[in-house]
């Protein structure tokens, strides 16, 4: 049995070099990418530990504290709607 020789084209050899030059640097890039939550860990680590706080006190007064806490309870005079879907709702109404 004569066996058949397989011939390559240099086109045909190149392919898989140009998409492995092409798909090189995705991985780079990937290898890049920040792990999710990440950032948002470094702002919450940051908040605790006071680092970038500010040197002033920063209180309210007995009035504004006052004034807050009627807010807060004036909250409670409205009912919460079972389903906000329907004719009535919209912005502004």
């Amino acid at each position: 049995m004569m066996m058949k020789s397989l011939s390559i084209t240099p086109r045909q050899a190149a392919w898989p070099l140009v998409m492995l030059g092409l798909l090189l640097p995705l991985q780079a890039q990937a290898a890049e990418l920040p792990i999710p939550g990440a950032q948002t860990s470094a702002w919450l680590e940051l908040q605790r530990s006071g680092a970038q706080a500010s040197a002033n006190p920063q209180s309210a007064s007995a009035v504004q504290r006052e004034k807050a806490a009627e807010r807060f309870l004036k909250t409670y005079d409205y009912a919460i709607k079972e389903s906000f879907y329907g004719d009535n709702f919209g912005a502004g109404k």
